[in-house]
């Protein structure tokens, strides 16, 4: 490794250093925004940080308490209908746990490698908006007086649209 680097060549790196063509260290790069598939990883690390930042603040990374999951923006009918509406989008990126964090984050990871590039960023984006609002109404309605909180209905949604796409 010393010759190569002191004659001007390049010594190789460790393969835990080595990067792919974005310049992230392989693993992580499915976690950095590039052209053309920008939505999946910006969706990915925003519900990551939301649980990081609940995390940090003390609520519990295995089991959080109900009030916990209200003060970050939980679904919860009597909150909702009576002037919190913001919630029906917020629950979206509120996750109860970290085992179900990772689960629906597995869930988009593999149906936004596909999908992202067959439907395209926007649509993929505004499909998992409008999945997630339309999915926690339905929650309000069927679950009144349940917590509510998750990606799933947002995912779900999109797995809607690939399957629109397949037929």
């Amino acid at each position: 490794f010393r010759r190569a680097a002191s004659r001007g060549g390049h010594a190789p790196t460790a393969p835990d250093q080595r990067s792919d063509e974005s310049g992230s260290p392989r693993g992580l790069n499915f976690f950095v925004p590039r052209r053309g598939f920008w939505v999946t990883p910006l969706l990915l690390d925003l519900n990551f940080l939301v649980f990081l930042a609940m995390c940090l603040s003390g609520v519990g990374i295995f089991f959080p308490d109900n009030v916990d999951l209200l003060h970050w923006g939980a679904d919860f009918a009597p909150l909702t209908l009576t002037g919190d509406y913001w919630r029906v989008l917020t629950c979206n990126y509120v996750h109860v746990g970290l085992i179900h964090l990772a689960m629906n984050m597995y869930a988009l990871l593999f149906i936004g490698l596909f999908l992202e590039p067959l439907a395209g960023s926007r649509r993929m984006a505004m499909a998992y908006v409008l999945s997630g609002l339309y999915a926690s109404l339905a929650s309000l309605s069927v679950n009144a007086e349940w917590i509510a909180a998750g990606a799933s209905g947002a995912i779900f949604g999109l797995y809607g649209l690939f399957f629109a796409y397949l037929l």
